[in-house]
């Protein structure tokens, strides 16, 4: 909900935010390839545009991290 809300405002900087938190909350939960999903959503969203690009960051330092999580040292770097 949190994010079709953000979506409908157009506040670009809190749907990164929310893609981000998702795919906190899949990896947590250990569903890596819905993690991978929703951070890859916010890098395709936002790499690119410089105040937004933080969050496409954090969302590559995510997808390393899940790939840490299962062991798979090559994907991660």
């Amino acid at each position: 909900m949190s994010l079709e809300y953000a979506e409908q405002i157009n506040y670009d900087e809190n749907v990164a935010s929310v893609h981000n938190q998702i795919g906190l909350m899949y990896k947590k939960i250990g569903n890596y390839e819905m993690a991978r999903l929703a951070y890859e959503n916010t890098i395709s969203d936002y790499v690119g545009i410089p105040e937004l690009e933080e969050y496409a960051g954090k969302a590559y330092h995510g997808i390393g991290v899940t790939y840490m999580d299962q062991e798979n040292y090559e994907a991660a770097i």
